[in-house]
């Protein structure tokens, strides 16, 4: 079994791939707030906005505790953080360097620090009382702390970098150097995850916390000490609508965790249908729905990976930096080109039971072993008759031509 991709441990997270220019701060404790408009509006499957106390008019220390607001905001459980320094880059949306600001009708002021997809998984609808029991998505977003056995899924887009201390007070290795405990979990695929925050201030009773809470079968926990201190930086994609990323998960016993290491073997976000499947700096094989219809919107982040995306209408976003390579389902003679964009950063083929929208993809693969570049593929003769569209199996889907010129369905 090959070792998840310990990237950022080992020191080869590519850094120069990533935002590094911003100024690191030391944090102990986070105070936010989530606006859940769009779960209102009933999609709780697009991105919900979080905030977190600053600006001009933070909430006091004396407010906090008994806080609580009016819809569409709901408040976080406090976040007593387990890294120690942070690096922000900018607001969602923002230029490099910018943070933006909200008020609250209360007149205090948040500074918008993501944009966060929840989920619940596994999800037993039978488990909860609406709206929790209508779908993962909305149980997600109700549940601030899941039950035992369940994690929260959240894809994170915060451009943040994050820095655990190996040793207390930050100091460097040597005489006198109290190494720090860090708690790390480990998913039944083999991604690995370090504790970055906890709904407990104490030491001790953030150990209890780690080992009271209940995960998923398959599942297991360690506890480690760093032998340096550990940098974390989000992922980056081109898309200007996802431009960083973590994945982060929340435990029964209100720990979080952000991802460090990317297994080969699968990952959390393709257990969710419709959650977005990112990869880190490094390189990474991912892996959605290889099996099934449903459909696989998946990011690169910027390391040069293999994608795997399965049958249905599959986004895939690679890195205009790297090479990246997808694999599809099916021959090459089953997929014909029909769209492509002006610049051929990006374009759509179509397939018997599948089409697939690739950016910035370098490299195709496909069943019977063969790689071609997307050049060569896209400069290949292709036509296509408009009186032909998808199969009545994928009526469903939108309407959108097939790879053989002239038959009809």
């Amino acid at each position: 079994m090959r070792a998840p991709a310990l990237c950022l441990l080992a020191g080869a997270l590519l850094a120069a791939s990533g935002p590094v220019a911003a100024e690191w701060r030391v944090l102990e404790e986070a105070r936010e707030i989530i606006n859940i408009s769009s779960v209102l509006s009933g999609r709780p499957d697009l991105p919900v906005q979080t905030y977190k106390s600053a600006g001009d008019n933070p909430v006091p220390d004396d407010v906090w505790p008994s806080y609580e607001l009016s819809l569409p905001f709901l408040k976080n459980t406090t976040r007593n953080l387990q890294f120690n320094e942070s690096a922000f880059l900018a607001s969602p949306g923002a230029p490099i360097g910018v943070t933006s600001y909200i008020t609250t009708p209360d007149g205090y002021t948040w500074a918008a620090m993501s944009e966060a997809i929840n989920a619940l998984w596994p999800y037993d609808p039978a488990a909860y009382d609406p709206p929790s029991s209508i779908n993962t998505y909305f149980a997600g977003n109700f549940e601030v702390t899941p039950p035992p056995g369940v994690v929260k899924v959240t894809v994170n887009y915060k451009g943040q970098n994050m820095k655990f201390w190996a040793y207390a007070g930050g100091a460097a290795p040597g005489r006198g150097s109290v190494a720090l405990d860090r708690y790390f979990v480990t998913d039944a695929w083999g991604n690995e995850y370090i504790m970055h925050a906890s709904g407990e201030r104490d030491a001790a009773d953030v150990r209890a916390a780690f080992d009271r809470a209940v995960l998923p079968p398959g599942w297991r926990k360690s506890i480690r000490r760093l032998g340096r201190d550990l940098v974390l930086r989000p992922a980056v994609s081109d898309d200007p609508n996802a431009r960083f990323h973590y994945l982060v998960i929340r435990d029964s016993a209100d720990n979080t965790y952000h991802q460090v290491g990317w297994s080969r073997r699968g990952s959390l976000a393709a257990q969710v249908p419709g959650m977005p499947i990112w990869g880190s700096l490094g390189r990474d094989i991912l892996t959605g729905d290889a099996d099934g219809v449903r459909d696989d919107l998946m990011y690169g982040g910027g390391g040069g990976d293999l994608f795997r995306p399965g049958l249905g209408t599959n986004t895939v976003w690679g890195s205009s930096q790297a090479v990246d390579t997808v694999e599809l389902p099916g021959w090459l003679g089953d997929y014909m080109l029909v769209w492509q964009s002006e610049d051929g950063a990006s374009f759509s083929l179509s397939g018997s039971d599948s089409f697939h929208t690739l950016h910035h993809i370098d490299r195709l693969r496909f069943k019977d072993g063969g790689t071609v570049r997307v050049a060569d593929f896209l400069g290949r003769p292709r036509v296509r008759d408009p009186r032909c569209y998808w199969p009545p199996k994928l009526a469903h889907k939108r309407p959108l031509l097939l790879n053989h010129p002239g038959v009809c369905f």
